[in-house]
């Protein structure tokens, strides 16, 4: 049930306001996101995010959010390829470690088995030996993931087996988490 609220100026009623609140309606830090760079990046919007390269500058590419991802973050995560390359263009920071789970472009690329995504970053100077906050290695989280296509192009790397043998914060090397043997067999 809706009530309304009048307010009155000189005897006369001026406006009326809803007391139900609007459920629809949007904070200002959502609407904030949705004029964002990151949010461009999370929907794969090119000529957006080179709109907002383009107003604010280069620097705008390792912009944090509040939840603190940079714009890499996102693209990577989503598969991108195209966004991650423009990033990566203006100088996006291809390491970028958020503040709480220590996660970097690297490894939401590898979680979602963006292979082409991964090749990128690493081309770019991405370090596959960076851990998160569980000690995880992108390779860690490309075998819990089951993604077969990075663990493929992890496997190309000249020092594959020193991140073969880096262990998590449960002692566990990255190869111990594969969950089908078809993953486990890339390691024989």
């Amino acid at each position: 049930m809706s009530t309304h609220d009048t307010h009155n100026h000189d005897g006369k009623s001026c406006c009326s306001h809803s007391s139900t609140p609007n459920l629809y309606a949007q904070t200002l830090d959502e609407l904030d996101f949705e004029k964002s760079i990151h949010y461009a990046c999370l929907n794969n919007d090119i000529n957006r995010v080179k709109t907002i390269i383009s107003k604010k500058g280069g620097s705008t590419v390792n912009e944090i959010d509040s939840t603190g991802y940079a714009p890499l973050h996102y693209a990577a995560r989503k598969g991108y390829l195209d966004i991650c390359r423009i990033l990566i263009d203006y100088g996006a920071d291809v390491n970028a470690i958020t503040p709480e789970l220590f996660s970097t472009p690297l490894h939401r690329a590898s979680t979602y088995n963006h292979s082409k995504v991964v090749t990128s970053l690493l081309s770019s100077g991405a370090k596959p030996e960076l851990q998160d906050s569980d000690g995880k290695t992108c390779l860690h989280k490309a075998c819990e993931n089951g993604s077969k296509d990075v663990i493929l192009t992890l496997k190309k790397l000249n020092d594959f087996e020193s991140l073969l043998r880096i262990k998590d914060k449960n002692e566990r090397i990255a190869s111990e988490y594969c969950k089908h043997e078809e993953i486990l067999k890339l390691f024989e």
